[in-house]
């Protein structure tokens, strides 16, 4: 590990602090994952669509976890810490999203991607006679959101005191 492979690591994690605490105070605003989030979101109802409607609806939501998760897996078994600490940001940014849209299922007020569509939330919620809970669901989503961008940070300066530790050794044999 070398000083300026440190230094680079430092300035993603106070770039990505930034964006979670711009999560936390305005969880709303559009990140630069939203865009990717949409697409994925979106495809997952093109995929799923041949399972049924439960699960065309579900589909989005699924494969908008499932692509960034399957990620995550990937740099956790190849023990890169620091990038699968990303994945919890990606995956905690997915959440808070997805949060908002279950919260909106009575409401629906969030514009759609088009005009007419059927709300997936409102739909799924009604469907399971569970819509009344809206909110309830929507603020457990959002836990788990908020627990995703914690551990993102907390992972990513570990990895960063690790690998100044490490640094610092190396200086000290040489």
């Amino acid at each position: 590990m070398t000083l300026w492979k440190i230094i680079v690591k430092t300035a993603f994690f106070l770039l990505i602090a930034y964006f979670t605490l711009l999560l936390f105070t305005a969880p709303t605003s559009l990140f630069f994952l939203d865009g990717v989030n949409l697409m994925i979101h979106e495809a997952g109802h093109s995929i799923f669509i041949f399972f049924g409607q439960m699960m065309s609806m579900l589909g989005g939501t699924i494969f908008q976890l499932l692509i960034p998760v399957s990620i995550s897996l990937y740099f956790l078994l190849r023990k890169d810490y620091f990038s699968f600490a990303f994945t919890l940001f990606w995956i905690g940014d997915n959440l808070f999203n997805i949060s908002t849209y279950i919260k909106d299922a009575r409401a629906m007020n969030l514009p759609l991607l088009v005009t007419g569509s059927i709300h997936d939330w409102n739909w799924l919620l009604s469907e399971w006679g569970l819509l009344e809970l809206d909110q309830t669901i929507g603020g457990f989503v959002y836990l788990l959101g908020t627990l995703a961008l914690i551990s993102c940070l907390l992972i990513m300066i570990s990895t960063i005191i690790l690998d100044l530790k490490t640094l610092a050794g190396q200086r000290i044999t040489a």
